[in-house]
């Protein structure tokens, strides 16, 4: 009589499941994740305990600490800056954001201001970070 024995294999590792999960998992940190505002110039906002949180909407005027103003991610100079927003033909129900820097000249931004209130009747926000 002969007794025959199954050799028995080892048991395969399936890795399919395993990328699927990592990829899903890729994919909800990726929506999930707040990603913070890209400042086009080198801009740190005054901080307010009031301020909305919210995400910082294009198109945005930028005024940094060194005087420099930038609107639709260029440069442009303050006697530039009323005929760029008049030719933006902005969103009325979006508003135009200003984020300035918190050290940058108060004269400037008022400058600012009253050329994009020239140029265009949209509502004007200015950008501010929520202190707590």
């Amino acid at each position: 009589m002969r007794i025959e024995f199954k050799q028995s294999k080892a048991p395969q590792f399936d890795t399919l499941p395993l990328i699927n999960i990592v990829f899903l998992m890729l994919v909800f940190f990726l929506v999930a994740g707040t990603i913070a505002p890209v400042y086009e110039l080198d801009v740190s906002p005054a901080s307010a305990k009031d301020s909305e949180a919210g995400e910082l909407r294009r198109p945005a005027v930028f005024v940094s600490r060194d005087g420099k103003i930038s609107f639709g991610q260029r440069e442009v100079a303050m006697d530039q800056i009323q005929e760029s927003i008049s030719a933006a033909k902005l969103d009325p129900q979006l508003g135009l954001r200003i984020a300035a820097d918190r050290d940058a000249d108060a004269h400037l931004l008022l400058n600012v201001i009253t050329a994009v209130q020239k140029a265009s009747d949209v509502p004007i926000f200015l950008v501010t970070l929520r202190s707590d």
